[in-house]
């Protein structure tokens, strides 16, 4: 079923999701009937080890959970009837066919009469990578479940260096023990974090988005609003990636996180001395042993061996790039996965002496990015820009895979042509499969109350904070990518070498004007709270422009002198204070991606001017122009409205 294209909607009845995550375990109710398979052999190795990645993946996809001895089981066999033949679709009057609204997304619907609030909710689910795969976890599992069970804990603070695997332990730990609370609740912290955004992720879990979110109130009333709803609640809330945890910057504090037995925090962090200054109970995170070493190795060097066996002319020089590695996930990750394919011991050779080395640290950085560099270095050539384009992104942050191939289009990277847009999608794969990009999958909700509830599936891609900074290093050593404050002390930046321009936070726009290079192809001002307004004469500088990101911004409108940007193929408007598509965009004959806010109710009839525009964004729209037709270059329109409602027949 997971190797088809067909919706997948699990129902787990009687049985936890966490058996299907590790069906060979002790206590899986899988184990005894995998031990008499092999006993048999009536089905090869490699069949059993399919059945079980099978497994492993559908636990991580949310979806129905029953106990026929505590559920009303017709109550739920129905919301799964109705979901089946909203997904599906019926021939007959009143169940028009299943449309797909957007490209890889699936949209169900169920019952709104639970629903009170009209601010779209939305709720994701904590996902493991497509490509995870669980080598010498278990026992830590156990032993971080064990320490959530401890009443006398209620903080735990997992350290170890970068690379060593801090977060795909908690995404294990957090998928396998939330059904035990009634919040669970998973943030990850940068390290430029918003207290205020972070309390607003809070309050979206545990249904505190009118009086927080919607109300102007402090950080202050907004902790104390938090910590009220939470205590004495079981709870589970994950901070991924900590930098601070002492008492004069006590985040949890600020966040109104309770320190109390039924609350349980678990942060990751690299710096030892963080939970040192606090009061959590430190668990340190253990590098692989040498074999699991090797068997993560060969898990992704020889995907297509029996068993994920080395060929014997390759095991010795294998296992000493691995002792290379450091024992480390991430550095044995990519350096297996550059060398998938590379059957010739001396190409192994060479990328065993590469890694023994003394190489140049990058300053500041884990002694893990000098093996990720290698990986970088032995990317082809056409894969190495779309990388280093990574750093366009906020450290953390789930990028939208849709999103990023079409910045990559803007940008020139993919080759033009018919089929430019699957190419970039086989790139981005291309990336997934080297393991410098991960790619997670799973179902995401939004509510209306007017409409229902709207299941879709999606993909979200992150990068590992390493690989973050490494394609931040890349790109100002390419002199290609800069912030506002480095674009006017690097003169690379103002002799017109400076490809992409990130307007940071509490930037004015008078000092971006002051930086704009006559080059530039992609500018950002995206989460900049300094912007509401673009003067006019903004953009006359930089007609050569191709990509345009105003993403949560406050701004209002834009200039008409957007319009002469005739090489525009990108314009994000996510959430902006823009409430319709401005008459300036009309003149943008070259967009290919158009993204607008949640505050745009409905779209001129001139859209179909735009014969170039293969995705088009509007969430709150739900009644099209005729115009719409035209765009016969449109591969994705999302409209959550649209599917909610088509759902409902």
């Amino acid at each position: 079923m997971l190797k088809t294209k067909a919706v997948f909607i699990p129902v787990f009845c009687d049985v936890k999701p966490s058996d299907l995550r590790y069906p060979e375990g002790q206590h899986s109710v899988y184990a005894p009937a995998f031990a008499q398979h092999e006993e048999k052999k009536r089905f090869g190795k490699k069949k059993l080890r399919q059945w079980k990645a099978a497994l492993r993946s559908s636990s991580v996809i949310s979806a129905y959970e029953l106990s026929t001895s505590n559920d009303n089981v017709e109550m739920l066999c129905t919301k799964i009837a109705l979901a089946v033949q909203q997904a599906v679709g019926k021939t007959s009057k009143g169940f028009p066919r299943y449309v797909e609204a957007a490209k890889d997304q699936i949209c169900l619907c169920a019952d709104s009469s639970a629903s009170t609030s009209r601010s779209a909710q939305v709720k994701k689910s904590c996902l493991l990578p497509r490509d995870s795969h669980p080598v010498g976890i278990d026992s830590k599992v156990e032993d971080m479940l064990r320490l959530l069970q401890d009443q006398k804990i209620p903080v735990i603070a997992v350290v170890g260096m970068g690379g060593s695997g801090k977060t795909f332990l908690l995404q294990h730990v957090y998928n396998t023990g939330k059904s035990r609370f009634e919040y669970s609740i998973w943030l990850s912290i940068s390290r430029s974090f918003s207290v205020k955004n972070l309390q607003h992720d809070i309050a979206s879990h545990i249904g505190l988005e009118s009086k927080i979110v919607g109300g102007a109130i402090t950080e202050e009333r907004a902790a104390e609003l938090i910590h009220e709803h939470l205590k004495g609640k079981r709870s589970l809330i994950v901070l991924d990636d900590l930098w601070t945890l002492s008492t004069e910057d006590d985040i949890l504090y600020k966040l109104g996180l309770p320190a109390h037995k039924d609350c349980k925090v678990v942060v990751t962090t690299r710096n030892k001395e963080v939970a040192q200054n606090s009061k959590a109970h430190v668990y340190e995170m253990k590098i692989l042993s040498d074999e699991d070493s090797w068997k993560l190795f060969c898990f992704y060097a020889f995907p297509d061996c029996e068993e994920n066996s080395a060929p014997p002319d390759l095991e010795e020089v294998g296992r000493e790039i691995v002792k290379q590695c450091g024992n480390l996930p991430l550095a044995i990750k990519t350096t297996a996965a550059s060398l998938v394919n590379t059957a010739r011991l001396s190409k192994w050779e060479s990328k065993r002496d590469q890694l023994k080395k003394p190489a140049v640290p990058f300053g500041g950085h884990d002694p893990v990015m000098d093996i990720l560099k290698l990986s970088y270095d032995s990317l082809p050539q056409h894969l190495k820009p779309c990388f280093a384009y990574l750093s366009f992104f906020p450290e953390d942050e789930e990028i939208d895979p849709e999103y990023l191939v079409y910045l990559w289009i803007g940008e020139g990277f993919i080759p033009t042509g018919e089929g430019q847009c699957d190419t970039a999608w086989d790139w981005l794969d291309q990336l997934v499969q080297l393991c410098l990009l991960q790619l997670s999958e799973g179902l995401e909700f939004s509510k209306f109350t007017s409409i229902g509830y709207n299941k879709r599936l999606t993909k979200h891609c992150k990068i590992h904070d390493l690989l973050h900074d490494l394609a931040i290093h890349i790109s100002r050593e390419k002199k290609c990518a800069f912030s506002v404050e480095e674009a006017a002390t690097y003169t690379s930046a103002a002799s017109g070498w400076c490809r992409i321009l990130l307007a940071k936070k509490d930037i004015n726009p008078n000092d971006i004007s002051e930086s704009r290079p006559a080059y530039l192809r992609t500018l950002s001002l995206s989460q900049n709270n300094e912007i509401s307004s673009i003067p006019e004469n903004f953009f006359s500088a930089i007609r050569g422009l191709r990509v345009l990101d105003l993403s949560s911004t406050r701004i209002y409108a834009l200039p008409a002198s957007i319009g002469k940007m005739v090489l525009l193929k990108v314009l994000n408007l996510r959430g902006t204070a823009i409430v319709e598509v401005p008459e300036c965009v009309r003149h943008l004959k070259s967009l290919l991606f158009l993204a607008m806010s949640n505050g745009c109710r409905s779209l001129p009839v001139w859209i179909g001017e735009l014969k170039c525009l293969q995705y088009l964004e509007c969430q709150l729209v739900y009644r099209m122009p005729r115009g719409i037709s035209k765009l016969a270059s449109l591969r994705v329109l999302r409209s959550d409205m649209l599917a909610a409602l088509h759902g409902r027949g």
